[in-house]
């Protein structure tokens, strides 16, 4: 934590004179080797499919996709209108189709098929045949006889077009969760550095909080912070002032905070 204070609740112009947000100008990052973490991450994802018997996987949840070859481009977009989605193969190249970037350790980014209606509109049934026949001709070229696919909550369309296939399609939830429950020692140092941004985030709420302070404000500090500092975002802005504490799991609101205030909140930063 740094010494830095300010003299008076003043949310705006502690942004305006930021000169603390980024905590490398306190701490020192931990020594992260990110080449051993992903494949560490690819070594758990094959032993939990190996476990399950799966030829492979078909990922759209961004957090599994982010674990499985560190693609973070879009996140909350792709969260409810999947665009990306991945082809993780037990054994054979990892491939990833409609990326927005190529930022990733996939062994190859292809063009892909509509999975949402943003994108394929009334035709996704139509869509959903011909996503079908890539996955059965991505199971054919990495030469594989085994026809069960692990699948991500998606489009009941394709799931139905897949089993038309004669591929035996289960859910790929236990899998990707079960392999990240063990965590590797980068993945730990990932996790502590983390924590300590969101610790550096609530110390610098606890200087700007007082009276005439809306819990918006507030909770924008947070925020601003978690940003900063190269963070995702934040599942919920779970922050509540005087009578609004209870019933707990409010989100934060206009609400100006008064003197004698307690205040709660949650990060759920990612």
């Amino acid at each position: 934590m740094s010494d830095f204070k300010v003299a008076s609740p003043d949310p705006d112009g502690f942004l305006l004179r930021d000169n603390w947000s980024d905590l490398r100008q306190f701490r020192q990052m931990p020594d992260i080797d990110f080449q051993r973490l992903d494949k560490y991450r690819k070594g758990r994802l094959r032993a939990a499919m190996r476990a399950s018997d799966v030829a492979m996987c078909v990922l759209v949840s961004p957090i599994t996709i982010r674990y499985a070859i560190d693609y973070n481009t879009f996140p909350l977009f792709q969260s409810h209108i999947p665009v990306t989605y991945l082809f993780f193969p037990l054994d054979g190249p990892v491939t990833l189709h409609q990326a927005y970037s190529r930022g990733s350790s996939a062994d190859r980014v292809r063009s892909g098929r509509p999975l949402s209606f943003f994108e394929g509109g009334y035709e996704l049934p139509e869509a959903a045949t011909l996503f079908a026949d890539d996955t059965v001709e991505f199971l054919n070229e990495i030469g594989t006889t085994n026809r069960k696919v692990a699948l991500e909550y998606i489009n009941p369309s394709i799931t139905q077009a897949l089993l038309q296939r004669g591929l035996e399609v289960i859910d790929a939830a236990d899998i990707v969760e079960g392999a990240r429950v063990i965590k590797s020692d980068d993945e730990i140092a990932c996790i502590r550095w983390a924590c300590a941004v969101a610790e550096h985030g609530i110390a610098r709420m606890q200087e700007t909080m007082g009276p005439g302070v809306t819990e918006v404000q507030l909770w924008g500090i947070l925020n601003y912070t978690n940003l900063a500092n190269q963070g995702g975002w934040h599942e919920g802005r779970m922050l509540a002032s005087g009578p609004r504490i209870n019933p707990w799991l409010q989100e934060a609101t206009q609400r100006v905070i008064e003197p004698g205030d307690l205040v709660g909140f949650d990060t759920d930063m990612v």
